[in-house]
């Protein structure tokens, strides 16, 4: 996901989740640059849930923002594996 208010926690993400059984240790937020970027990436139990996910939070807002939810593409997950 990207769009993140930068003060947004993995409790947050979660509580954004809710009907998908995501635990705070699902999530990984990107501080590449030694503080938060807006992106983080969320692990859902199932390829069904994480597309019902996408379907339904989608441009939800998070705070006063909204949030882009989406499958990573090849170089988002390349790029992500290089900020760690």
């Amino acid at each position: 996901m990207r769009g993140l208010p930068y003060a947004a926690s993995a409790a947050n993400i979660a509580e954004f989740f809710g009907g998908f059984s995501v635990k705070e240790e699902d999530i990984i937020i990107d501080m590449s640059k030694g503080r938060p970027t807006g992106y983080a990436l969320v692990f859902l139990p199932t390829e069904d849930d994480a597309a019902r996910a996408q379907k339904e939070l989608n441009h939800k807002n998070i705070g006063t923002r909204y949030v882009d939810v989406f499958y990573p593409t090849v170089r988002n997950w390349v790029w992500f594996a290089q900020a760690w």
